[in-house]
């Protein structure tokens, strides 16, 4: 799927980060969410060096964070606590684009953030997104 969308951009320019319009397409199993296409397909851009899938990944996703509803029960800080240890096992540390976009948002949304029930197992085990956060603060 992530592959399909990656062909997709090279000859377009852009890619869909929403389910497939045909549900016979994909299995429902591989639907994540747009946080997480988005992150995957930037790491692809990285990967691969496309720079422009890197753009465009992280213009989505950025989009994806400011403007998405709530809904299924999820909150956009539940989507984000699923993707932020993607996104830093992803991307090299010196790859701001994604990392920026969370640690912004976890700051603007502390209260929220820390209040999470996961709060303390995504902390234990992302440092370095703990380090950015606490570094952008002291900073």
């Amino acid at each position: 799927m992530l592959v399909h969308k990656m062909i997709a951009h090279c000859y377009t320019i852009d890619f869909s980060d929403t389910k497939y319009r045909d549900y016979s397409q994909a299995p429902e199993h591989l639907w994540v969410s747009r946080f997480h296409t988005n992150a995957e397909m930037y790491s692809l851009g990285d990967k691969y060096g496309i720079e422009s899938l890197k753009v465009t990944a992280k213009s989505k996703f950025s989009l994806t964070v400011e403007a998405m509803e709530e809904g299924n029960g999820s909150t956009k800080t539940d989507h984000l606590y699923e993707v932020i240890p993607y996104i830093y096992a992803s991307t090299p540390e010196s790859d701001r684009g994604l990392r920026d976009i969370v640690v912004r948002y976890a700051q603007q949304n502390s209260a929220d953030f820390s209040a999470h029930p996961k709060f303390k197992t995504l902390i234990a085990e992302n440092l370095d997104f703990v380090a950015d956060v606490m570094g952008k603060r002291l900073g």
